[in-house]
């Protein structure tokens, strides 16, 4: 151990043989550090760390240590213990040097390598070994990053990238998927993301995916990666996370370990193992839910409850403030982008009896209140005023508690249509929610609290009247006989049309910057409400009667349609008949006119005929 500072200089001079390999004298190395584990297959070779080094009492794993500072940072490289340039002029980190830097951290790594002494073999130290000190920031910053992302903005890229990638590709794609091949996989995976949470979008590769088996969504395949997947969310959530005196990632890092969440949670919906997906979705849901939303700090107590944001908030509740703005509207976009996305499938498995969005809406719903039970606040609440309450549209929180009632476990009677404006009042009332004030280093201190507010009265009378026509459609009756005095009652289902285009025609349904993907949320809450609506109807007597030419209107309108219109169209095309058959009169008077003439060609010649002919013109003007 004691010598391998001393031979650092002579192990980095073997780099001018580092391609296609390594010095034979790594081999070497290898081999005295190594021995050939148990298995059943023998291609590659898994060699493990020796537990007792031959003629020697040093720890194997301090050597390994001591070969990655000593001769590929800071012989190889050129670095001193920090990660820093050293001065020295004689270690400049050439190309040949790189080259065999990446040799040796592609075999520390794990990746499958080969010998002139045992062929094919993979080494397989301990994962966390691989993550604190092979790859380190300094190495995967020195050699991937500052190779692979050199060049670009038409300067050529660096010699060695196609070399890095190949090692990238071997780091990911070699393994037996046994338990340790797999800790070695998240490892590797945490050491990349440490130093740049966008490793992937930067390298444009598909390292850290590959290494955590996300393209393979069999079902053997996620019962095998379930447990590397809940650590990989953990890591994730600490990386969000902050623990108390711990220095905080730039909003930019945070930012990457966001979309990198939301890029697991996008890719587990295609996940077989419906019990585990579930759990999971939920947890990164409820993460984006309370980190955008509420001042999870002001939290009171801790909660033994089972409920996924109660969980949430509680990792949060030791945080010294709320997360940065920057950070809070990007985890309000995902938010309402994951939940269209869920609600999509989960409709689409509802019908085989897997899922019910009311076990993940109903969760978030619960979540929410008991969070302001328990003393959490929201980051933009505004206070309502006397003229506010005494307002007839104006929806309180008790309010929507009551349109919401049974919105968890399902009430005796309850039909397709009432849970789907539950479904609907609940979306409603999700944008009613606000990120709070932006921080000092953003260029405007506070939020536009006009629009807002505009936003806020328009939804809370949308949901008013949702409600009020709700009640009429079921007040009809079951023989479906509306009120005799048709005139003065309104019917529900021109109301509930009306509703329904002024939810996507309104302003905060075309979706915003921490809005996401709600206005395809928006839309198929719409469309679950008005189709149930037409059911509902339909079961009716009457309801060709509730289905008129206003109800036609009030749709076609929607999409820029006047019934005007068609009458208009109507008129223009008697009118173009009427045109059309007055040029065909015309014309047929010319051609007769020209047959009486009897002109031809050799009539011009003759003066005494053309006078004649003059003659008959202005007899045929006087008849």
């Amino acid at each position: 151990l004691e010598s391998i500072p001393v031979l650092a200089s002579a192990l980095s001079s073997t780099s001018i043989v580092s391609q296609p390999r390594a010095h034979a004298v790594w081999e070497i190395i290898w081999l005295y550090l190594t021995e050939p584990q148990k298995q059943k297959s023998k291609k590659p070779q898994i060699r493990i760390l020796r537990k007792h080094l031959p003629y020697c009492d040093d720890d194997p794993e301090a050597i390994v240590i001591a070969l990655v500072q000593s001769v590929v940072i800071q012989s190889l490289l050129a670095l001193d213990v920090n990660g820093e340039v050293t001065p020295v002029s004689n270690h400049n980190a050439t190309h040949e040097r790189r080259a065999l830097a990446l040799s040796i951290v592609k075999v520390f790594s794990g990746a499958t390598s080969v010998s002139g002494k045992f062929g094919t073999f993979q080494l397989q130290l301990p994962s966390q070994l691989v993550r604190t000190k092979v790859l380190s920031n300094t190495i995967v910053q020195r050699l991937f990053l500052d190779i692979v992302c050199a060049g670009g903005g038409g300067k050529s890229s660096h010699h060695l990238k196609p070399y890095a990638m190949t090692v990238l590709d071997s780091i990911s794609m070699s393994g037996n998927l046994s338990s340790e091949d797999l800790a070695r996989r998240v490892e590797c995976t945490k050491a990349f993301l440490n130093r740049e949470p966008r490793f992937d979008g930067r390298t444009k590769s598909q390292t850290c995916s590959n290494l955590m088996l996300f393209s393979d969504m069999s079902e053997e395949n996620a019962t095998r990666c379930a447990t590397i997947w809940t650590e990989y969310v953990a890591y994730l959530e600490e990386k969000i996370i902050l623990k108390p005196k711990k220095e905080a990632p730039s909003p930019y890092e945070m930012i990457g370990y966001v979309d990198l969440l939301f890029s697991v949670a996008k890719r587990l919906l295609q996940c077989p193992d419906h019990e585990f997906r579930t759990k999971t979705i939920k947890r990164i849901v409820s993460l984006f839910f309370v980190g955008a939303f509420f001042d999870s700090p002001s939290l009171k107590g801790k909660s033994k409850e089972s409920n996924c944001i109660l969980k949430t908030a509680t990792k949060m509740r030791k945080m010294s403030s709320a997360f940065p703005y920057a950070v809070r509207i990007t985890m309000s976009s995902r938010f309402f982008s994951l939940l269209a996305d869920v609600s999509n499938l989960l409709q689409r498995e509802e019908n085989s009896g897997k899922s019910s969005i009311r076990d993940l809406f109903g969760e978030i719903w619960t979540g929410w209140s008991k969070l302001e039970a328990n003393g959490a606040k929201l980051l933009w609440k505004p206070d309502p005023t006397e003229d506010d309450k005494e307002d007839e549209e104006y929806v309180s929180r008790e309010d929507v508690s009551k349109l919401l009632g049974g919105f968890v476990t399902p009430t005796d009677g309850e039909e397709t249509l009432d849970l789907s404006c539950k479904i609907l009042v609940f979306i409603l009332h999700l944008h009613v929610l606000r990120c709070g004030e932006r921080g000092s280093g953003d260029e405007d201190e506070e939020m536009d609290i006009d629009e807002d507010e505009d936003d806020e009265t328009e939804i809370n009378q949308m949901i008013s009247d949702l409600a009020t026509t709700l009640s009429d459609l079921k007040s009809i009756g079951k023989t479906g006989q509306k009120e005799k005095d048709e005139d003065e009652k309104e019917n529900p289902l021109n109301n509930l049309a009306q509703i329904c285009v002024g939810v996507l025609s309104s302003p905060f349904g075309n979706g915003g910057q921490s809005r996401g993907a709600s206005p395809t949320l928006l839309r198929e809450a719409v469309k679950a409400v008005w189709t149930s609506g037409l059911a509902f109807c339909a079961g009716k007597t009457d309801a060709h009667s509730l289905f008129d030419a206003e109800t036609v209107q009030i749709l076609l309108s929607a999409v820029g349609i006047d019934g005007d219109d068609d009458a208009q169209e109507d008129d223009d095309d008697d009118m173009d008949g009427e045109s059309e058959e007055e040029d065909d009169d015309t014309d047929g008077r010319v051609f007769s006119k020209a047959r009486d003439m009897d002109i031809d060609d050799e009539d011009d010649s003759n003066p005494d005929k053309k006078e004649d002919g003059d003659e008959n013109d202005e007899s045929d003007k006087e008849d």
